[in-house]
């Protein structure tokens, strides 16, 4: 489905992890409890996802 992509290279090609690019002075304590959060809302979307849609469900969007 629809997403977006992109990618942070370097002048000389060299391609970047974008959140060091992003936030070059995050810790590695800090980054690790952002990857642990970002897990938890994907399996929280994931559980969403799974659920059955009813019309009703759907206009109380």
């Amino acid at each position: 489905g629809p997403h977006l992509h992109y990618e942070v290279h370097e002048l000389d090609g060299e391609v970047l992890d974008p959140m060091h690019f992003l936030m070059p002075d995050m810790s590695p304590e800090s980054y690790r409890k952002l990857e642990r959060r970002t897990q938890q809302y994907r399996a929280n979307l994931e559980e969403d996802a799974a659920l059955p849609q009813t019309a009703s469900s759907q206009a109380a969007r």
